[in-house]
């Protein structure tokens, strides 16, 4: 059992990699209130000049409304914005360095009224069931190296607790704000091999205790 043990987490471990490599990929985020969906896709055109779209849907209960007002992320490289598209959501700005207390401080993101924890009315956010997508246009160097994984191995810092991504909700018919992590989904290709192998260590323990 000890040894099915040790193999069992050198096999997650040696997943996490592939996991992490799908490009764009998914993230999600559930809060005491807030949630959502949503994907990152990074392409560069060049080692000096790249693209980030970020698109997020808000998931949060419809009976307790809702609206994303803003989210933050990190620099995982040499990178400075060089321009902002944020789509049909016009009262989104560019924010960064961004505190999202409690969760440290940020690199770049983006608000209603370019304030990540204050900001403007919440019902020109993102409501519940509708989806936002923002481009962000990099500069920098060995932008082709990187990928959109890159972007959440890049961790908050100074705050009680760190994250990759964080998303802003306000606007709650309860009268509640939330902030909310987000993070990586794995690819159902992935989930299925890990389950495939967990089965088969499974029956190996089964076998080695009826010996």
């Amino acid at each position: 059992m000890r040894f099915v043990s040790r193999f069992l987490i050198l096999l997650v471990v040696a997943m996490l990699p592939v996991i992490a490599a799908a490009d764009p990929i998914a993230i999600v985020g559930t809060g005491a209130f807030g949630s959502f969906t949503g994907t990152f896709d990074f392409s560069a055109s060049s080692a000096t000049e790249g693209t980030l779209v970020i698109s997020l849907t808000n998931t949060s209960d419809p009976a307790n409304g809702g609206f994303i007002t803003g989210f933050l992320f990190n620099n995982p490289g040499d990178l400075t914005v060089t321009n902002f598209d944020p789509g049909t959501y016009t009262d989104f700005q560019l924010v960064g360095p961004e505190s999202g207390s409690p969760f440290g401080d940020f690199d770049f993101g983006a608000a209603l009224g370019g304030d990540f924890l204050g900001g403007g009315s919440p019902v020109t956010g993102i409501a519940v069931g509708d989806t936002g997508t923002f481009t962000f246009t990099f500069s920098g160097t060995g932008l082709d190296q990187l990928t959109s994984a890159d972007f959440f191995d890049a961790f908050s810092a100074g705050g009680s607790q760190s994250a990759a991504f964080l998303v802003r909700f306000k606007g709650f018919e309860n009268d509640e704000s939330d902030k909310v992590p987000g993070t990586v989904v794995p690819e159902p290709a992935t989930m299925l091999m890990m389950g495939t192998g967990l089965t088969a260590l499974a029956g190996i323990a089964r076998r080695k205790l009826k010996r």
